[in-house]
């Protein structure tokens, strides 16, 4: 009797240790960590296993009753791949972090909804005041609508929480430079040039603060020449480099570069692909080609009339004073017929004042010629010219081939700061 009661008391006991270990094992499942199996996660989306992911976030979601903060942001990015893109915003306004409103705004920006990028970047600077990045990619945002104001403000907030943040470095030296400010723009670059020695767009803007705020050309072309050898496929690097060998007046390699960024890009931006064309011709000009000069001028006109980007009275003076250059002054006076017709058509003050001033000099060059060009308070636009060769050399006591080429040169280069490399800062 004795021996059966010792057996039950010890059965009793295994039985008690066995709901115990049941219990807590049970616990140990209950308690389980809601980020358990976020490097499972991981591990499936860069390897970019989008079906086996979703289906263990879909199972986190499920155990955590859709509060995993990471299984939401992974599964937002999956959708965005997949293009499901309301999908994706419903996901990550479930998260609230730094990449949850990065990845907000990245998807308001695939929409081209710069305002709405704006918006979430907003929010998301008020939520981390002291995130650099954040701010940096806002001054941005700013900088593209042309709040150049604030765009200002939220870059030196951004430099004064992080100083050498390459982004923002880049971005106030890029507003500087188009301000003009060519000083502290360099001291920017160069700041930049810390944490990105091999960015062609820096080097690249670099070159052209040294071109037209300092006038020192060889140190404008060093850079831009590494700018090349970083990226030689840029055609805004490759059309600046013609500019400076132009400058320079090496019209053989202002055209070879020029050339190569046109067919880069011929069809991509008309208004930067026309100011190549432009300094084509004029490079073309030099070279005593008149045949391409035409036909470039020619293209460039056509091009024009289908997509206004240039004005055209720019165009028209250039190519009559290319005629002019190579005495063909019947051809030139043709040309000149049509700047004085949009100009008598354009109101005072939306007049160039560059090409108003050529002009003027034009008309002067012109009436050594024997060909009058009306002015603005005679009846008629323009006098007929009398029969006229072109054979015959112009007056030598009055060097008009000269003043015209240079009138050449500064009509063409006038427009030349925008291309400056903004676009690759984002």
């Amino acid at each position: 009797m004795a021996a059966n009661g010792l057996l039950d008391t010890i059965g009793e006991t295994h039985t008690a240790r066995n709901i115990r270990s049941a219990s807590l094992q049970n616990k140990k499942t209950d308690l389980k960590h809601p980020a358990s199996k976020n490097w499972l996660i991981h591990l499936h989306y860069i390897r970019r296993e989008f079906e086996t992911c979703k289906s263990i976030i879909f199972e986190e979601l499920q155990r955590t009753n859709g509060n995993s903060e990471y299984a939401n942001y992974v599964l937002s990015l999956i959708y965005r791949s997949e293009g499901k893109m309301q999908e994706s915003l419903d996901k990550l306004q479930a998260r609230v972090s730094q990449e949850a409103f990065e990845a907000l705004a990245q998807i308001a920006l695939a929409k081209k909804n710069l305002h709405d990028a704006i918006i979430v970047y907003e929010k998301a600077a008020r939520i981390f005041p002291e995130n650099s990045e954040l701010l940096s990619n806002l001054g941005l945002l700013y900088m593209k609508v042309g709040r150049d104001d604030v765009s200002f403000v939220r870059l030196g907030s951004a430099l004064a929480f992080d100083p050498l943040n390459s982004k923002a470095l880049v971005a106030m030296a890029s507003m500087m430079q188009t301000h003009e400010d060519y000083d502290h723009a360099l001291a920017k670059y160069k700041g930049a040039m810390q944490t990105l020695p091999d960015s062609a767009s820096v080097w690249n803007n670099t070159g052209m603060c040294f071109h037209f705020g300092k006038r020192k050309y060889v140190a404008a072309m060093s850079c831009l020449k590494r700018a090349y050898y970083l990226s030689p496929f840029d055609w805004k690097i490759l059309h600046n480099l013609g500019l400076i060998h132009l400058h320079m007046q090496q019209y053989a390699s202002a055209f070879h570069f020029l050339t190569a960024s046109i067919n880069l890009k011929p069809l991509q931006s008309h208004n930067f692909f026309l100011l190549a064309e432009l300094f084509t011709i004029v490079a073309i000009s030099h070279l005593d080609d008149l045949d391409y000069a035409t036909h470039a001028f020619e293209q460039a006109l056509r091009l024009n009339s289908e997509v206004i980007n240039t004005d055209p009275a720019t165009l028209w003076l250039n190519y009559g004073i290319s005629l002019f250059n190579h005495k063909k002054y019947a051809e030139a006076y043709q040309k000149f017929k049509q700047v004085h017709a949009i100009l008598s058509k354009t109101p005072r003050g939306s007049i160039d004042p560059d090409v108003k001033s050529t002009f003027t000099r034009v008309k002067s060059a012109m009436k050594l010629m024997n060909f009058h060009l009306q002015e603005e308070n005679e009846p008629e636009i323009l006098s007929a010219p009398p029969p006229f060769d072109n054979t015959v050399a112009p007056n030598t006591d009055v060097p008009t081939s000269t003043k015209l080429r240079d009138m050449e040169k500064t009509t063409a280069n006038k427009k030349s700061m925008n291309l400056i490399d903004e676009a690759d800062l984002v």
